[in-house]
């Protein structure tokens, strides 16, 4: 700010909720439901080995008085491996939704910087910063461009680089307005 006030320019700020952007969006609605969907495949899959786990400690504990050491030691083994690929199914599926949540915001951020751009030019802003990245103590609320966001996201359609591509020209849904 301090940069601008000295070249006698008044600073031009705005602000965006780029969660809320995300949240209600198209694109971003989608992300989740990938995300979900992971989890819900992974969860099964977890379940389905503690299952295995918990049936073979069951019967380690139900049969253990009647196995000799070999049986015993065997089933000890089984229990042990079962734990094992529980703890890597857990360790896997956390880096699998890490690995698919980055990739996902990538791409919403590549589809998302055309809009910003568009609107941070119209405006002229010499600035456009997310609110929950800002370290702002306190904002004008005037200044808050997320709707504003979500309505051009929308308005883009599936994919905002192709169709917003000409920067200032809105378009709705692929097809100019």
């Amino acid at each position: 700010l301090a940069v601008f006030a000295a070249a006698g320019k008044q600073s031009k700020i705005a602000y965006i909720d780029i969660q809320a952007v995300a949240s209600n969006s198209v694109e971003g609605k989608a992300a989740t439901g990938k995300l979900q969907e992971l989890e819900k495949k992974k969860v099964g899959e977890i379940t389905e080995k503690n299952k295995q786990l918990e049936a073979a400690k069951t019967k380690q504990q139900t049969s253990s008085t009647i196995m000799n050491d070999s049986a015993r030691l065997s089933f000890e083994k089984e229990v042990d491996k079962l734990t094992r690929e529980v703890q890597f199914l857990q360790q896997e599926a956390q880096s699998e939704r890490q690995a698919l949540q980055a990739e996902l915001q990538v791409d919403f951020q590549r589809k998302l910087n055309p809009v910003l751009e568009q609107i941070g030019k119209e405006r002229a802003l010499h600035m456009l910063v997310d609110i929950n990245n800002a370290g702002a103590v306190w904002v004008d609320t005037g200044l808050d461009l997320t709707g504003e966001v979500i309505k051009r996201l929308v308005a883009c359609g599936l994919d905002p680089i192709d169709v917003c591509a000409d920067i200032g020209t809105p378009h709705h849904n692929g097809s100019p307005a």
